[in-house]
This record gives C-alpha cells, sequence and structure tokens, in this order.
C-alpha cells in the first residue's frame, strides 16, 4: 500500500451505506470539483478578480468599493449595493463555459453512484452543468435535476440538487452568488 493510500482511507460506515444502496449518503460538491480536465474551469476567486478588474475598466466599479476583489460574494454585494443588482457579475461570467463543461472522472463517478442508487443525491454549490452532463453520459434517466427550490417536486429517490440554481436560470437575480442572498434565501428554507 503506498502512503497516499494509506492516509485516504474511508470510513467503515460510509463504505457500508454505500453498498447497502440505502440512500443514507449524499455528496455536497463545491470548489475545485470543476478544475480536473476536461471540465477544466477556474475557482471562483479567479472569476471574481477577473470580473471586478473588468467593472473598474468599464468604468462601473473603482477600486475601493470592494474590500476582496478575489472574493465573488464580495464583488456581487458592492455590485448590487450600487447599482441594486448583481446582473453586472452574472453578465461577465463564463456562462457558455459552464453551460457546455464537460465531466471529468469525478463527475462520472458521483454520477455512476447516483445511478446505481449507492448515493442518492449530489448537491453542488457550483453554477457549471459538468454534473448534468456526467448523467447524461452514463444514460442515467432516473436521476432528477433540481435547479433550484422550484423544482422540488422533481426530486425523487436519486438527484443532483443546484443549490446556488445554474447556468440555466434566466434570472440573474435568482442566482445565489451574495451572502445576503444566501441568508435571506436560506432564511425559512431553501
Amino acid at each position: 500500500m503506498s502512503e497516499a493510500e494509506s492516509t485516504m482511507s474511508v470510513p467503515g460506515d460510509l463504505l457500508r451505506a454505500i453498498s447497502e444502496r440505502s440512500g443514507r449518503v449524499t455528496f455536497v460538491l463545491g470548489a475545485g470539483c470543476s478544475l480536473e480536465e476536461p471540465t477544466s474551469l477556474e475557482l471562483s476567486s479567479v472569476y471574481s478578480k477577473a470580473i471586478f478588474d473588468r467593472l473598474i475598466a468599464d468604468g462601473e466599479l473603482v477600486d475601493d468599493e470592494c474590500a476582496d476583489p478575489w472574493d465573488l460574494s464580495c464583488v456581487a454585494s458592492a455590485v448590487h449595493d450600487k447599482f441594486g443588482d448583481q446582473r453586472r457579475v452574472v453578465e461577465r461570467l463564463p456562462r457558455n463555459d459552464f453551460r457546455y463543461a464537460k465531466a471529468n472522472d469525478g463527475y462520472l463517478l458521483a454520477a455512476a453512484l447516483l445511478a446505481e442508487g449507492a448515493v442518492s443525491c449530489v448537491a453542488t454549490l457550483n453554477y457549471d452543468l459538468a454534473l448534468t452532463d456526467a448523467v447524461r453520459q452514463l444514460d442515467a434517466r432516473g436521476v432528477n435535476e433540481i435547479a433550484g427550490p422550484s423544482h422540488l417536486a422533481e426530486f425523487g429517490p436519486s438527484a443532483i440538487v443546484y443549490l446556488h440554481r445554474n447556468v440555466n436560470e434566466q434570472d440573474v437575480e435568482k442566482w445565489i452568488l451574495r451572502k445576503e442572498a444566501l441568508d435571506r434565501e436560506w432564511e425559512s428554507g431553501w
């Protein structure tokens, strides 16, 4: 056994729950899951800084209007505070890259576990559709996609849940980008 294998053991209770296919396991995915090829997306901090720089170049923000330009929620809050919406942030995100993101091995493994019933739900904080692509590639038609709270009626025994919405959300104000939106949106439930 290599050193990496000896430090990366999976707890026995988790292995048992997965092998029993009892629907007791949910994965929550987020930062970093879309870095690996072929998904090849950046961390939100990279997008945040690029958006902030473009907002300054476009004359929409000045340097001191955001405390941390590497924090996407901070940039979105600064824009919302100034303009009353977050449209200028969402429009500067690479939405087509998110929409047509190809699944990497991690997403394919997660989709396979969903398709086999070993995992009941994969919730993601990401806006890209790489997880949806993985489900399509595996032809896992029994996996439901929950793109936001209005889709909860479609929740079944196997589902992917886009906790902050996804790139297909047309109302840019429903994208959960700002901490204030998260606090308000989830105050009495999702």
